[in-house]
């Protein structure tokens, strides 16, 4: 799933190449001038592609094209600066277009994420975050049951709070009738307990 989004992008930067042939061989300001004008793929990427050199692009590229045709996730992916930059997209941004259903990406990229969005679920695009974030960061698994679904604004204020101790993560939010006494909140199997965790399950309570 999240490797169609990646084969996008890539089809998005070899287009802004193939209209800038001398792409590599401009200033950074130049190339950032020829950035700030693209609204087709995220922000961090523009900046990636500003600063990039040409061998440094077409090695991340050709680990992008192993690690699409391989099914288990590679080691040198974590130091490819184009997933890096990617992944700052999926972990930071992705989850509130989730949420909210909608974005402002265009070309291949913004049609691919929106297909996305609207043929799958919130647990299976989430699970595919996750998975792609594997392979290119070294995260932690973090799984938050509640016993009815979270409020979107709620799910974003502890995502944000996870993300302070564990950058990239990608919390998985699931329902679980079952929970007694609020939110459970686990870290790779092992139940945690944050303060501010408590705070949340003290107010949600009172409603």
């Amino acid at each position: 799933m999240i490797k169609n989004l990646l084969l996008s992008l890539i089809y998005d930067i070899l287009k802004i190449l193939t209209q800038n042939k001398d792409f590599f061989e401009k200033s950074e300001n130049q190339r950032k001038e020829i950035c700030a004008g693209l609204n087709d793929i995220p922000k961090k990427v523009c900046e990636y592609l500003s600063e990039v050199s040409a061998e440094t692009f077409f090695r991340d590229l050709d680990l992008c094209v192993e690690y699409v045709n391989s099914s288990e996730g590679q080691e040198p992916m974590l130091k490819n600066k184009l997933t890096t930059a990617l992944g700052e997209f999926i972990a930071y941004e992705m989850p509130e277009i989730i949420e909210g259903g909608e974005h402002a990406y265009k070309g291949t990229f913004g049609a691919v994420l929106k297909d996305l969005i609207k043929n799958n679920s919130y647990q299976e695009i989430t699970g595919s975050m996750e998975s792609f974030m594997s392979s290119v960061r070294h995260i932690p698994a973090i799984l938050i049951q509640s016993p009815y679904e979270i409020e979107s604004k709620l799910k974003t204020e502890i995502r944000e709070e996870l993300q302070k101790e564990h950058p990239y993560s990608i919390p998985i939010f699931a329902v679980n009738k079952k929970t007694l006494g609020g939110f459970r909140l686990f870290v790779n199997g092992a139940i945690k307990d944050y303060s501010w965790l408590s705070k949340i399950n003290q107010i949600t309570s009172i409603k």
